[in-house]
C-alpha cells in the first residue's frame, strides 16, 4: 500500500469524485428546490426527469467515452449523470415536506417571501438535502471507479483493472481492503421521518393524460432532433437514425434477443431476487435485535463501503466469466440498500403498535408479520427501488468487463470496434429496458402500498 502509483490513483479518484459532487450538489439542489417551490418549473421539468431518471448512467459509458476518451472528464461526466438524481429528488421532496403551519406562521408574522424561504423552508429541508447528498456520494464514487474499470480513466478503477489483467490477485484484494477498512467502525446515523412522497406529485396541477403526453415528449423531441442533425452530419460516431433503427431490428428482433438479452435478464432477475431476499432477512433480523445489530454493523459498514464495480475483477478471478460471477456481483451489490432500508423501517415501528401486539398476545413471528413488516414496507420498497437500479448497473458493468455474451458485452465490443450503429442500438435497448423495469417496479409498489397511500391521504385530509 506504500506504492506511489497507488496513492496517485487514490488522489485522482478523490479529485474526480469531489469535482463531480460539487457539480451534483449545486445543480441538483438548485433545480430540485425550484421544482419544489414553483409548480410551473415542476410542470416543465418533471416529464423530462421521469424519462431520464430510470436510465442507468453506466449505459451512457460508450457514448461518453467517445466524446472524452479515457480521461478524468469521462469519470466526472459519468458520475454527474448518475449522481444528480438523488440530490434533485430529495431536494424537491424536502421543500415540499416543510410543515405548512410553519410557513403560515411566517406569513402571519409579515415575513417577505424570500425570508420565508431562507429562514423556514430551506432549513427545514436540510435533512432531506443531506440524505440525497449521501446517496449521491456513493453513486459518484461507484461510477467514477466504474469509468476506470470499464473505460480506462485514471484512478483506482484503472489500477484494479490493470492488476486483474496481470493476474495480480494480491494487489486486487489489497486495494479492496484499503477501500473498506476505514469504514469498519462507522455508525450509520438515524434518519429523520420519511417525507410524504405523495406531496412530490405536484397536487393536481397536471391531469394524468397531460403527464403521459409530456412524458412522451422528451424522447420524441430527442429522436426528431437527432434525425435532423445526423442527416447532414458526416461524423462516423453518429450515424443516421434510419441506420440505427435497421441495426436495432437486426440485432434485437431476431436470434440476438435469445442469445444476448435473455441471459442478461436472467442474471438480473436471479441476482436481484437473491439480493432482496437476503437483504430483507438480514435487515429485519438486525432491526429487531440491538445486540445482533451492534455485533454485525461493523461488518455491514465494511461491505457497503466497497463500490460494487470494484468487486467485478476479483469475482471474475474466483468464479470465472460465466453467469455465476454476474449473479454474485449483482446479489452482493444490490443487497445492501434493501438491508439498510429494512433496518431503518423495522426500527421506526410505532412503540404503541408493539405494546398493542404484546397486550393481545401475539407471538414474535406474528408481531413481525402483522406489525413490523407493514409498518416498514414503505421504507423497504424505497430500498428495493435503489437496489433495482444498482442491480441494473452491475449487470451491464459485469458484462462490459468480462463476458462472452449479453447486452453489456455487445455494446462494449461495438465501442472497441468503433461500430457506432451497434453501439447506439445496444445503448437504446439498455435505456428502454431500464425505463421499463423502473415502470414495472412502480406498478408493483403502487399495488403493494395502496393501503399506505390511502391512509396518508386520509391523514392529510
Amino acid at each position: 500500500m506504500g506504492d506511489p502509483d497507488f496513492w496517485a490513483a487514490v488522489g485522482t479518484t478523490f479529485r474526480d469524485v469531489l469535482i463531480a459532487m460539487v457539480i451534483v450538489i449545486i445543480v441538483g439542489i438548485c433545480v430540485g428546490v425550484a421544482m419544489g417551490l414553483w409548480n410551473v418549473v415542476d410542470w416543465l421539468l418533471e416529464p423530462t426527469s421521469q424519462f431520464l431518471r430510470p436510465i442507468p448512467a453506466i449505459v451512457l459509458l460508450p457514448l461518453v467515452l467517445l466524446i472524452y476518451g479515457p480521461t478524468s472528464q469521462l469519470a466526472i461526466a459519468l458520475a454527474v449523470l448518475g449522481g444528480i438524481w438523488p440530490v434533485l429528488i430529495h431536494a424537491q421532496i424536502g421543500v415540499r415536506s416543510v410543515d405548512p403551519v410553519a410557513i403560515d406562521t411566517g406569513r402571519a408574522m409579515g415575513l417577505p417571501w424570500r425570508m420565508r424561504q431562507t429562514a423556514i423552508v430551506l432549513p427545514s429541508a436540510m435533512p432531506s438535502f443531506a440524505t440525497g447528498i449521501r446517496i449521491a456520494s456513493s453513486l459518484t464514487l461507484m461510477l467514477t471507479i466504474g469509468a476506470g474499470v470499464l473505460g480506462g480513466s485514471p484512478g483506482l478503477g484503472r489500477a484494479i483493472m490493470l492488476a486483474q489483467q496481470t493476474g495480480d490477485a494480491e494487489a486486487v484484494f489489497a486495494i479492496l481492503l484499503g477501500r473498506g477498512a476505514g469504514s469498519c467502525t462507522e455508525r450509520r446515523p438515524d434518519r429523520g421521518r420519511e417525507a410524504i412522497v405523495a406531496r412530490t406529485q405536484g397536487g393536481g396541477f397536471m391531469s394524468r393524460t397531460l403527464r403521459i403526453v409530456l412524458g412522451a415528449a422528451p424522447p420524441v423531441v430527442v429522436l426528431v432532433g437527432y434525425a435532423l442533425w445526423a442527416q447532414g452530419a458526416s461524423n462516423a460516431y453518429f450515424p443516421p437514425l434510419g441506420d440505427i433503427v435497421q441495426r436495432f431490428r437486426e440485432l434485437w428482433l431476431s436470434e440476438g434477443f435469445l442469445t444476448h438479452v435473455v441471459p442478461s435478464l436472467k442474471n438480473l432477475v436471479l441476482g436481484f431476487a437473491i439480493a432482496v431476499a437476503s437483504g430483507l432477512l438480514v435487515g429485519v433480523a438486525l432491526g429487531l435485535s440491538r445486540t445482533t445489530r451492534e455485533m454485525f454493523v461493523p461488518l455491514l459498514n465494511f461491505g457497503r463501503s466497497l463500490p460494487p464495480i470494484m468487486l467485478i475483477p476479483p469475482l471474475v478471478l474466483v468464479l470465472g466469466v460465466g453467469d455465476a460471477s454476474k449473479i454474485a456481483i449483482i446479489a452482493f451489490g444490490a443487497a445492501f440498500p434493501v438491508c439498510l432500508a429494512s433496518i431503518d423501517g423495522v426500527r421506526r415501528t410505532d412503540p404503541a403498535q408493539l405494546d398493542m401486539a404484546r397486550s393481545i398476545g401475539l407471538s414474535p413471528l406474528e408481531t413481525v408479520r402483522h406489525i413490523h413488516l407493514p409498518s416498514a414496507s414503505p421504507t423497504i420498497f424505497g430500498g428495493v427501488q435503489v437496489s433495482l437500479q444498482v442491480a441494473f448497473v452491475l449487470m451491464i458493468a459485469s458484462e462490459m468487463l468480462a463476458a462472452f455474451r449479453g447486452l453489456g458485452y455487445i455494446t462494449m465490443q461495438a465501442q472497441l470496434m468503433f461500430d457506432a450503429r451497434t453501439m447506439w442500438a445496444g445503448t437504446i435497448l439498455l435505456a428502454i429496458l431500464g425505463f421499463l423495469t423502473n415502470a414495472l417496479f412502480a406498478m408493483v409498489r403502487r399495488s403493494a402500498l395502496s393501503w399506505h397511500s390511502g391512509m396518508t391521504r386520509a391523514l392529510s385530509d
